[in-house]
This record gives C-alpha cells, structure tokens and sequence, in this order.
C-alpha cells in the first residue's frame, strides 16, 4: 500500500485541510472510479493480517513496522504495516478476518472503528476498489467532483488504474461535512 495522492493540489500556503482548483493527478478516462470507505486500512498477505500504522514525525518506529515507502516530507507521515496481534485494541480486525481467505488490501469499518462513518451494524471487511461508481463527472473538474460528492453519501472517490489506486479526493477536501451525522430516533439517552 502507498499513499495515494489527491487529484486536486492540496493549499500548502493556507489551511492544508482543503484543495485547490487545481488538478496535479492525471486521472486517464479509463480509469475506474470507485468508492472510498472510512475506516482503517487492513493488508492480507500470505495468511496474515496486518493493519494500518502512521509512524509520524517524532514517533519511534515499532518492531515489526514494515514501511510502505519512505516518510512523506512534507507531513511527516511515514505509513506502514504491523501484523494484527491478540492485543485488545486489535479486537476489531481479528473479529473480521475469518471473512477473507484471499490476499489484498481492505478497509475495515464498523460500529468501534472511526466514529462508525459509515453507519454499520456489524464489522467487516471491504475490499479496496470493489464498489465502482457510476455517472462520475467526466472530464474531472473541481465543480463537477464537489457537486457529486454533495449530492452522494459517501467519504470519497478513489480512481484505479490497471489495478492500482492512482488519485483520490474527499469530502472533507472540499469541506463537506464528514461523517454525516444520523437522526437517533429513539430520543435522549
């Protein structure tokens, strides 16, 4: 897994949490648009698992940290692998990974993980690049993009590309709300 870039360049020089009108990925139109799901990224290689691990800036490498390529310098995110242990904060993927018997990567989301963004009663396992979205705007511009993803209930949109992820956009770059808040019909608790 490597960081995959945003299609549209990122405000450096103002509130880095936004985009700019300014595509810097070359998306080709036969790449495949797909849904991004909010959770944390699982790897499946060889019978294992292993989750997701951000050795920021500062931070010491743990054992058994294996890097994805080297640290981004310019927000000191060095993302790597750490295999999935009997630890209790490891609960949630363990819980999940009888499901997959086949290598690859996956987004694991759920009631315990990220806030539940994506509104699950049950934890499971997403395979990257499996939910192919329909009447994306082509050819990309930053209005097209930011209107599809207000108009769909979803984190994002990622691009693939001979099976590889190539460029990819959220909500939240465009400051569209994230998660979206659901009504609780049962009232106060």
């Amino acid at each position: 897994m490597k960081k995959i870039p945003s299609v549209f360049e990122r405000d450096w020089d103002g509130d880095r949490r936004y985009v700019l009108d300014k595509i810097v990925v070359d998306i080709p139109k036969e790449a495949i648009p797909t849904r991004k799901y909010d959770g944390t990224a699982v790897l499946i290689k060889d019978g294992v698992m292993y989750k997701r691990y951000d050795c920021k800036r500062g931070r010491a490498k743990p054992n058994g940290f294996i890097p994805c390529g080297p640290m981004d310098e310019k927000t000191g995110h060095w993302v790597g692998w750490l295999i999935v242990s009997d630890r209790p904060d490891d609960l949630w993927h363990r819980e999940t990974f009888a499901d997959i018997c086949e290598d690859g990567t996956f987004e694991l989301c759920g009631p315990k993980v990220n806030g539940n963004a994506e509104h699950l009663d049950a934890h499971e396992l997403i395979r990257h690049g499996s939910a192919p979205l329909s009447e994306v705007p082509w050819p990309i511009t930053f209005s097209g993009i930011q209107a599809y993803l207000e108009s769909h209930e979803m984190e994002g949109i990622v691009w693939w590309l001979d099976g590889e992820p190539i460029g990819k956009i959220k909500r939240c770059d465009f400051g569209i709300e994230w998660p979206i808040s659901k009504g609780n019909d049962e009232g106060p608790s």
